[in-house]
């Protein structure tokens, strides 16, 4: 999530990018699944921030619509992953507007705005975040921001542009992060406070109890389900979990190995063997930008991951989502 929102000191620590290259059996592991789980897409960028995709083996980057680089950043995918949801503004800046909740073909051709923020609507500091595409590709979820979290808004739009409805998710206090569609679309997940809540249809947000206790909190709200809807993993800044959707068990997948380590923002393979997350470091320049790598976990052994895309002191990486092969 790329909205440049003042991150707290206590959270952000000074977070740190894990560079070090992964083993030759690791890499043979995560090769033997390259075939079914296509291509990590991500944005990266500074200023200007554009859509990428890297390939999970050897790390080899391409620009979504090269020759051409797409503007861009909150990235989504549909389930078969041939549909990409984005925002084209990116972050909070004095005099923004025209932010809009856009989608385009996997190769990045087809673009074309969803929903375009009004000039009248709430501040122009207001910045569109996070779309989720349900699983049947006919809904679009995304958030607005009018005058930072605390006064975020969640909607619904068809794909096509019509039915822009407000989302009630029944719950009083602001959610930390977009909900999130389960594989089969009849549940939303998200977190309020650290504590995950899970809405199934019409029916009232609840609170996910779990059995094991102990769950970490998850400050940064991003939840992402498993392909077959049976977990949800999440990010507490200093570790990777993941929670049974029934609430029977969890597990901490990996821990940063010090203190100026962060992980973040983890997202399932699609064939639900691995994850990809951002790993993240102070840059040591004076504006404290944050260096951003994607590393890679093999759920069947965690530990210690590896890295797929090296961090880059010229621009950070973010919101990475696992397409499948096509």
């Amino acid at each position: 999530m790329r909205l440049r929102v003042a991150m707290p000191v206590a959270a952000a620590l000074g977070l740190a990018v894990s560079c070090g290259l992964g083993t030759t059996a690791a890499t043979a592991a995560t090769a033997s699944h390259h075939i079914r789980n296509g291509r990590i897409a991500t944005d990266y960028g500074a200023e200007a921030i554009y859509l990428q995709t890297t390939d999970p083996v050897t790390g080899a980057t391409s620009d979504i619509g090269a020759p051409n680089r797409i503007k861009g950043c909150n990235l989504a995918a549909s389930q078969d992953g041939k549909t990409l949801a984005y925002s084209t503004v990116c972050g909070y800046f004095a005099d923004r507007g025209g932010d809009t909740v856009s989608v385009m073909h996997r190769d990045g051709t087809g673009q074309r705005v969803v929903w375009q923020m009004p000039s009248d609507f709430g501040n122009r500091q207001s910045v569109v975040g996070n779309p989720a595409i349900s699983p049947d590709g006919k809904r679009i979820l995304f958030g607005t921001f009018p005058h930072g979290p605390s006064h975020t808004r969640y909607w619904t739009i068809r794909t096509d542009g019509t039915g822009l409805a407000p989302l009630d998710l029944g719950v009083s206090a602001v959610p930390d992060g977009v909900p999130r569609f389960s594989p089969d679309g009849r549940t939303l997940a998200f977190t309020v406070g650290g504590v995950i809540w899970l809405k199934k249809g019409d029916k009232p947000a609840t609170p996910l109890t779990v059995r094991k206790p102990g769950l970490p909190n998850d400050p940064y709200g991003w939840l992402r389900w498993s392909p077959n809807g049976r977990h949800l993993v999440f990010a507490d800044g200093k570790g990777l979990y993941e929670v049974a959707a029934n609430g029977s068990t969890w597990r901490t997948l990996a821990t940063s190995p010090n203190n100026t380590t962060g992980y973040f923002e983890p997202t399932y393979s699609p064939d639900g063997t691995q994850l990809a997350f951002v790993s993240i470091t102070p840059s040591g320049d004076r504006g404290g930008d944050l260096l951003r790598s994607i590393a890679g976990l093999t759920l069947a052994h965690p530990g210690t991951p590896r890295t797929i895309l090296p961090g880059n002191p010229a621009y950070q990486v973010a919101d990475p989502v696992w397409l499948p092969a096509q």
